[in-house]
């Protein structure tokens, strides 16, 4: 695979992940903290939300830093090797 080819899908894992921690630390806390305003009956839910979001959010960036590693593998020419796996 081209170098830059490589590059750029490092670049472009990069920025999702950027994307994704800002909705994280900005977003989501402003979601949790609307909902209970609106709703103040169920605003003792907004604290498991924001646990529920973190918790499902991780994955998703061990599945980027997982595919990042696979990139540096690609572009050393590992990519089929054992380490890879």
């Amino acid at each position: 695979m081209n170098r830059w080819a490589t590059f750029l899908l490092k670049g472009v894992i990069i920025l999702i992940g950027i994307v994704a921690l800002g909705l994280c630390i900005f977003l989501f806390p402003e979601i949790a903290s609307r909902d209970a305003e609106v709703h103040p009956e169920t605003a003792y839910l907004q604290y498991p939300f924001l646990l529920a979001a973190y918790l499902f959010s991780t994955p998703f960036f061990i599945a980027l830093y997982q595919a990042f590693k696979l990139l540096i593998y690609i572009d050393k020419n590992n990519a089929f090797s054992e380490s890879s796996i």
